[in-house]
């Protein structure tokens, strides 16, 4: 001992980390020795098991420190909600590579702006966005070296190669180790540019990792009581949907549905198909979700937290939401990408105390 702390003098600086650090790709890791075979990803009739999460993860991660990507790096992900979108996330940050979600609704120029404002080095996309990107390519501003494309793609984008998802993987699917640091950068996100041009926020692995941990409490994600299972229709290029919802399910054992975007209809059938515990919608989707005839008694019954965001929903419809659910806590959440949401849930003692507003003090 060196006063109050181990002496670490002989151990290797690669040992060190390893056993001390907060890491999000880590969390694949444990959760896999942990959880096993237990379902960690449903994307339509694919469901990737903990065990193959992490085995998937570590076969890209290799596959990108071949391909020269190192600590430090960035890569950009254009993905629509699909089992690809954890595997790439948690890939790099098993190698300190932070991860640069694009919104998938904007403007080439727009994509051109963040490409070259980040300085990535490489994008993940699906053939469906070639278009998107050839336009963001044409000016030349951005550093990109390489696309790794889902589906169908053609050599090169605008003069910048591409490489299939499948070639992309390593086929070495052991363990990666390399040293990250708890305050390395895990993932940028871009604001909404609202009052300016969009700004990157750039959070740390720590950072994200208690704010899965609040998260999993607030939303009260109890795998000892229940097997937490969660439908994802927020997009997960959005903080909410990423950090607030995707990585606290996971972190606890649960299962994350992902579904390409909002569809009633299809959000009923996962009500249908497995017992969903937990939900985050807008109050619009909510309205719609509660018409479906497909609902019933039974298929309801096993919601424990719905939570309404980025809004406030309409008396009426909360009474319906509320009536449809009657066995749920109907809440409502608030944060921003500045501050790795949830930041503020307002749980039902709190509602209805003043019309419009979040009334006494929240949890």
């Amino acid at each position: 001992m060196v006063g109050m702390r181990p002496d670490l003098s002989g151990v290797d600086d690669l040992t060190v980390n390893l056993t001390h650090r907060v890491c999000i790709g880590d969390l694949p890791t444990r959760a896999a020795r942990q959880f096993g075979d237990r379902p960690a990803i449903v994307d339509g009739d694919v469901t990737v098991t903990f065990r193959e999460l992490e085995r998937r993860a570590n076969a890209l991660a290799r596959g990108l420190l071949e391909r020269g990507l190192t600590r430090g790096d960035a890569v950009a992900l254009q993905l629509q909600n699909r089992w690809q979108f954890p595997v790439a996330l948690f890939a790099l940050a098993k190698i300190g590579v932070t991860a640069m979600p694009l919104n998938l609704a904007i403007s080439s120029s727009d994509v051109a702006y963040q490409l070259a404002d980040s300085g990535v080095r490489a994008i993940i996309s699906e053939s469906a966005f070639t278009p998107v990107l050839a336009g963001a390519f044409a000016d030349g501003s951005a550093a990109v070296t390489e696309v790794i494309m889902l589906g169908d793609a053609p050599t090169d984008i605008a003069g910048v190669p591409t490489i299939a998802w499948d070639d992309a993987s390593s086929g070495d699917d052991s363990p990666v180790e390399t040293i990250v640091d708890d305050r390395d950068i895990v993932h940028c996100l871009y604001t909404s540019g609202t009052t300016s041009r969009p700004k990157g926020v750039l959070t740390s692995h720590v950072a994200v990792h208690i704010s899965a941990l609040s998260s999993a409490l607030g939303l009260g994600l109890r795998p000892d009581v229940v097997h937490p299972v969660q439908p994802i229709v927020l997009p997960l290029f959005h903080v909410t949907a990423l950090d607030a919802l995707m990585l606290p399910t996971l972190l606890v054992g649960g299962t994350a549905v992902l579904l390409r975007g909002f569809d009633p209809a299809a959000l009923a059938q996962t009500f249908v198909d497995h017992r969903v515990t937990h939900v985050t919608l807008l109050p619009m989707m909510w309205a719609a979700l509660v018409a479906q005839p497909a609902l019933t008694a039974e298929n309801t019954s096993s919601l424990i937290t719905g939570l309404y965001a980025m809004a406030p929903m309409a008396r009426e419809v909360l009474a319906g939401v509320r009536a449809r659910f009657p066995g749920a806590a109907i809440i409502l959440g608030s944060g921003q990408t500045e501050t790795t949401p949830a930041s503020e849930l307002q749980w039902n003692g709190h509602q209805g105390v003043k019309d419009e507003s979040w009334g006494p003090a929240t949890v």
